[in-house]
């Protein structure tokens, strides 16, 4: 039988089971410690995680690698930043799939065994359009960022010669100021390089921009 939202598994043996029968799939070995259960949208809540959510909830990073199961399966990992700016796990989810529907189940999940996500402020994601929207939705009075690595690698994949008409220097000359804008320190800096941006690039580019700006960071605030 097919695995469903919601499904229950006392044990990690169970549910890697009940995967391979799912998908004809194969797990790598590897432990995890202190689970309470393990479900079809597959979330996992030892305690030490919960201790260190609660400690700091305040930002949380989102993210999905598929690169750790032999079954390619996505682990979706919500970290959150100590007092000594180090990265703590807080919550661990072996998915099925990142449909809506699943991910809907995993924040809702997290959001339930974890109160002190009433604390949370900032979520910080990549560009996945999906995944924003279902953490909008159970989280409205956070606001959602994008992470400076995949902005950087969105920029530099996008702004190219062949995909917008541009020159070579042109090219160049957006990419710099497109990194310096990310790493202003301040709104004042950001309205210059914006200014110096204007001045020069050209219609493509400054359509690209405002583009992702509206698309990406706007329509999630």
């Amino acid at each position: 039988m097919a695995m469903q939202i919601g499904d229950e598994f006392n044990s990690f043996e169970q549910f890697q089971q009940a995967l391979i029968a799912y998908k004809n799939a194969k797990f790598m070995d590897f432990a995890i410690s202190d689970c309470r259960t393990l479900t079809a949208a597959k979330k996992t809540c030892p305690k030490r995680m919960k201790t260190v959510f609660e400690a700091f909830p305040e930002i949380v990073f989102a993210d999905a690698t598929y690169k750790l199961l032999d079954s390619r399966i996505p682990v979706f990992v919500l970290l959150v930043e100590d007092g000594n700016g180090q990265s703590e796990i807080a919550s661990i989810g072996l998915l099925v799939n990142e449909l809506h529907e699943t991910l809907k189940w995993f924040f809702q999940t997290f959001q339930k065994n974890n109160p002190a996500s009433i604390n949370t402020n900032v979520f910080m994601t990549d560009k996945d359009m999906n995944e924003r929207k279902v953490i909008n939705d159970i989280f409205p009075d956070a606001k959602l960022l994008i992470c400076l690595f995949h902005a950087l690698r969105t920029f530099h994949r996008e702004i190219t010669c062949d995909k917008l008409g541009i020159t070579p220097q042109e090219r160049d000359q957006s990419k710099v100021l497109f990194e310096k804008l990310c790493y202003s320190d301040n709104e004042e800096e950001y309205q210059k390089l914006y200014d110096t941006l204007r001045s020069f690039a050209p219609s493509q580019v400054m359509d690209y921009f405002l583009w992702k700006l509206n698309y990406y960071f706007l329509d999630f605030r």
